[in-house]
């Protein structure tokens, strides 16, 4: 009988996992999360970045942004936006290359695949300056069930003089975040890391969300600055700053 690629890799990695002595493990912490399916590359250039989830009618709005558009903080491939958390409310980090006097407005929703169900749901206005703007979920929601897939959708809205026609108002970003667990070996790794370390251990195991959650140090540090924006192909974000939280509307 012929073994399928996919469970011929699997098969491989429990073997390899059976020999690996405590100490090795520790070498090579992304094989504990080896049983998840494997990232896509990515094809899309930052200049692009527009996976199946991207829509746009704004040209207004589009013709406002630099060379990199409005974006996730996250890698991004040919079908989607994601990655992992270990929080149970992550934050969510996007460039938005727009002054708040451009845009009307802008909603926020994450929806539980599971469950075809909404778990939470706001609207916002931007922040004065362009730059990393953040949506926090709030501590009163309920937290992310683990091994769950989400998917989180924002649209921005033209204001009434960008606007062209009510067909030609929008921007929109849509992707997915899994809450995962940590291995007793990632955790302890991550309890005694330096900032730089944690940024690659996240990076290393795709838990993209929880790398982002210290930006505003990370903004500071230059050499990790760098290197986060490399690996999600964002190098042309490396001067943008930090424009904070969306506000209340």
């Amino acid at each position: 009988m012929m073994i399928k690629p996919t469970r011929a890799i699997a098969l491989a990695l429990i073997d390899i996992t059976s020999w690996l002595t405590p100490a090795q493990v520790k070498l090579y912490p992304n094989i504990l999360l080896a049983s998840d399916p494997p990232r896509p590359p990515v094809t899309d250039g930052p200049t692009t970045r527009k996976p199946a989830g991207t829509r746009s009618s704004c040209t207004a709005l589009s013709k406002l942004s630099n060379n990199v558009p409005f974006t996730p903080l996250l890698p991004g491939t040919a079908s989607n936006f994601s990655g992992k958390t270990v929080a149970e409310r992550p934050s969510f980090w996007f460039y938005i290359p727009y002054q708040s006097n451009d845009v009307a407005s802008g909603e926020f929703s994450l929806e539980d695949l599971t469950n075809k169900k909404t778990i939470y749901q706001t609207s916002f206005k931007l922040p004065q300056i362009p730059g990393f703007v953040s949506i926090i979920i709030p501590a009163e929601n309920a937290p992310l069930n683990i091994n769950t897939q989400y998917r989180w959708t924002v649209t921005i809205y033209c204001n009434s003089q960008t606007q062209q026609s009510s067909d030609d108002n929008f921007v929109h970003h849509e992707g997915l975040v899994q809450r995962v667990t940590l291995s007793s070996d990632l955790e302890t790794q991550l309890k005694t890391a330096t900032l730089s370390q944690q940024i690659a251990i996240y990076i290393d195991n795709g838990i993209w969300y929880d790398a982002t959650t210290n930006l505003a140090e990370i903004r500071r540090r230059p050499n990790d600055w760098v290197k986060l924006l490399r690996a999600m192909g964002l190098e042309e974000l490396e001067r943008e700053q930090i424009a904070g939280s969306v506000l209340p509307p």
